[in-house]
């Protein structure tokens, strides 16, 4: 079988669906000997070196269509189930219309990107132009359209914009490989992700600040830097903050190393499925404060911190998570390794893909025959 993965980019900005695709596809081909091609605009190679399934194409669609269009058609031509992860860039849509067309089994991963919050996290304008795209999409196709979501809410907004959706619910993976350790473990809070409105860091800094630790205590973010100005504000605002601070980005081992040696990490999106920071954060044994919105089922008793996304909810919880006793904190972290290694490792969730992989394939050679 031969699996062709579209996205938009390789990347630290897009380093949750990077990841998964990478991680995912690497795993099936490596166990199950199916191919995997990851089509993509652009590649990090600094973070993701692993090149020798990957693809790409100039960013610049307009640039040189006909081209680009041969080269798209000609790889889903070839392709046995293509995976698409994302709506909203060209290569997304370009990917959809040549499965319409040449009648290729698909699915659209959406990664969260229909939730409400997310649709409308940037303008009335964006949000207007999203709905118009959905509307294109819909228009499109002429049969039912296979979704991939991560959790059931994120399920209930496709569902919303396509009523005769068929969607596949299969959560995130742990995207890494490792063995828990014992370790040493410092005072730190840290912050994983994306510098964007969407993440509430402001709430998270304010909360911090309030909570009034000791000087033993920090607050690390190590963010990418997604919207400049909102950047900017959060520059200024912690000027004025102690033990708050703003750290360039990492990846890969010198991630896992930061993640696993910390007190708890910090999650308080205004939209959050199933965020890969907390998974990894677990699977390392690391406990996450994280939104009361998230979807990991049992996950606070497990030894994860859910919150209201008040402030004084969120103070309440800082200073309780301080108060832990190094005995009390790494027996949280135990358990969520355990739990998250059950129900989330790659092992468990590939086996969901593969039979969904399957079950498309089939479908298109019975329609066939």
């Amino acid at each position: 079988m031969n699996i062709l993965h579209i996205t938009e980019e390789l990347s630290k900005k897009n380093y949750s669906i990077s990841s998964l695709v990478i991680f995912l596809s690497k795993y099936i081909e490596n166990k199950k000997k199916i191919k995997h091609i990851i089509l993509a605009t652009k590649l990090q190679k600094s973070i993701f070196n692993d090149s020798s399934k990957i693809i790409l194409v100039k960013e610049n669609y307009f640039s040189n269509i006909r081209k680009i269009n041969f080269k798209i058609k000609n790889l889903i031509e070839k392709s046995d189930v293509v995976h698409i992860h994302g709506v909203w860039k060209w290569i997304n849509f370009i990917g959809f219309y040549y499965c319409i067309r040449l009648s290729i089994p698909f699915f659209i991963h959406t990664h969260g990107m229909l939730l409400e919050n997310a649709l409308k996290n940037k303008n009335i304008f964006n949000y207007l132009i999203k709905i118009f795209f959905l509307k294109i999409y819909k228009l499109m196709s002429t049969k039912k359209i296979n979704f991939i979501s991560i959790t059931p809410k994120e399920s209930k907004s496709i569902y919303k914009h396509f009523k005769n959706a068929i969607v596949h619910l299969i959560p995130n993976p742990v995207p890494i490989d490792v063995k828990n350790k014992n370790v040493k473990l410092n005072n730190n809070f840290v912050y994983f992700g994306r510098i964007h409105p969407i993440k509430n860091l402001f709430l998270m800094i304010e909360a911090f600040d309030r909570a009034n630790l000791s000087d033993l205590w920090k607050l690390n973010i190590y963010g990418i830097k997604d919207d400049s100005d909102y950047y900017q504000k959060i520059i200024d605002l912690i000027k004025t903050k102690r033990n708050i601070f703003i750290k360039k980005p990492i990846f890969l081992k010198e991630k896992l190393k930061i993640l696993s040696t910390s007190w708890v990490n910090l999650l308080l999106s205004k939209s959050e499925v199933l965020s890969i920071s907390v998974l990894e954060s677990a699977a390392l044994g690391l406990p996450s404060l994280v939104n009361k919105d998230i979807q990991i089922n049992r996950f606070r008793l497990n030894g994860g911190v859910i919150t209201n996304t008040d402030i004084k909810s969120v103070v309440k919880n800082i200073i309780t998570i301080s108060k832990w006793s190094t005995a009390s904190r790494n027996k949280r972290g135990k358990q969520l390794n355990k739990f998250i290694n059950k129900y989330y490792s790659i092992k468990v969730i590939s086996n969901r893909y593969l039979e969904l992989y399957n079950s498309l394939l089939k479908l298109k050679k019975s329609i066939c025959h």
